[in-house]
């Protein structure tokens, strides 16, 4: 990296997981948004059918980096920091040890499919 300053300042003045979250869904949204319509001449940054592959490119970055992402966030909830179990209120149902280990499979299947996007 050439310069100074984190490049994320640019894009997250606020730097918190939830931050980054909420900025990265955004992002996909607005490709969402922005891709309805094929490439066309004369549209920036979507004119061509190289415009169509960096997006694409890009896209994979995100998808390679996302299992990272949810292996860790699996082990901050089956390893809470300080060994204090994470606990429930009392409008749910199910014991907090249930619904952690319900995160945490649900956090694993998302991390294997996220895994096979690009195999």
């Amino acid at each position: 990296m050439t310069g100074g300053g984190d490049p994320l300042d640019a894009v997250l003045p606020d730097p918190n997981p939830a931050s980054a979250a909420e900025v990265a869904a955004e992002a996909l949204r607005a490709v969402n948004r922005l891709t309805i319509g094929p490439p066309s001449p004369g549209t920036p940054g979507w004119g061509q059918v190289g415009d169509l592959y960096r997006v694409l490119g890009e896209l994979r970055v995100l998808s390679e980096r996302l299992p990272q992402a949810l292996r860790q966030l699996a082990h901050h909830l089956e390893q809470p920091a300080g060994g204090d179990p994470y606990r429930s209120d009392s409008t749910t149902c199910e014991p907090s040890e249930v619904l952690m280990a319900s995160a945490t499979s649900a956090l694993a299947a998302a991390h294997d499919a996220a895994m096979d996007l690009w195999m």
